[in-house]
């Protein structure tokens, strides 16, 4: 009898083990303390900082244009769980131009957040076009994510 207790143990083990990865996989458990906050974006925009503020309600994103050209940004928008309604950045202020190794603070206001100290997922969509083709030929998109909580 003794002998099957230890490999009894180890099997019941795996089982949770594994039934916690699954879970955390799926979603199904959440690990918000622990994950730490990031910025995620395609090479050739990248993101240098970010700040999502609860007064006044907005993201705020440092850019860093990677291409080998300048570009105009056309549209950023931000959507995602931690979002309710429309977060665009200010139409009045673009095209904005981003010349080649340039940073840029992007200032997306007003958003409208739900609740609030718990971290989210933020999708970021940039759509920009090579500096010079403003009659939107070619049009690129990006899509970058920050996981983050609001201060």
């Amino acid at each position: 009898m003794k002998k099957y207790v230890i490999p009894a143990m180890i099997l019941l083990l795996s089982v949770f083990l594994f039934g916690l990865l699954v879970r955390s996989y799926f979603g199904v458990l959440e690990f918000p303390g622990v994950v730490p906050d990031r910025c995620s974006f395609p090479d050739n925009l990248s993101c240098n900082d970010f700040l999502i503020k609860t007064e006044p309600p907005s993201i705020s994103i440092l850019i860093k244009n990677n291409n080998e050209f300048d570009i105009d940004i056309l549209n950023v928008v931000a959507s995602g769980p931690g979002i309710t309604g429309i977060c665009i950045y200010p139409l009045d202020a673009l095209p904005l131009q981003l010349k080649k190794s340039e940073e840029k603070l992007l200032t997306i206001s007003p958003c409208a957040f739900s609740s609030p100290n718990k971290k989210y997922k933020y999708v970021i969509n940039i759509s920009y076009v090579p500096s010079g083709n403003l009659n939107n030929v070619d049009i690129k998109s990006i899509v970058g994510e920050i996981f983050a909580k609001k201060y």
